[in-house]
């Protein structure tokens, strides 16, 4: 809800933000998004699957943004799964947005099939980003 200030309420930049949590081994991509997308979003970041897991319940998140190039050798996709169940299974369950390269189709598909709601592209286009 927002302040008032004689009888007009303004936004609280706080309760308006929309937070995401992104799950990306590149601390400078989430420096880069943070500015692109500006101070209306809060993104916390996560640097494994595994980390990810763990920082779904710090806060309420309205997104999880899953890189689903991450090289952890032949577990990346499943726990690229295991990110999907543990988000789907939480009360608030965040919708979950998988990113990738085009030569990854494979991994879209799947990540679609395990419950991701969209599937963007590399290199990520900040206004499809927002819609979804």
């Amino acid at each position: 809800m927002g302040r008032a200030k004689k009888g007009v309420i303004l936004p609280n930049s706080k309760l308006d933000q929309k937070h995401i949590l992104l799950v990306d081994p590149d601390e400078a991509f989430r420096q880069v998004l943070q500015e692109v997308l500006g101070s209306e979003y809060s993104i916390q970041f996560a640097s494994s699957v595994k980390a990810g897991i763990s920082q779904l319940d710090a806060e309420e998140l309205d997104v999880v943004l899953l890189n689903t190039d991450l090289e952890n050798g032949d577990s990346s996709t499943e726990e690229s799964h295991a990110l999907l169940k543990a988000a789907s299974d939480r009360a608030s369950a965040p919708p979950v947005i998988a990113f990738g390269w085009d030569s990854r189709r494979k991994r879209a598909m799947e990540a679609m099939q395990q419950g991701a709601v969209d599937f963007l592209e590399q290199p990520l286009d900040i206004r499809e980003l927002k819609f979804a």
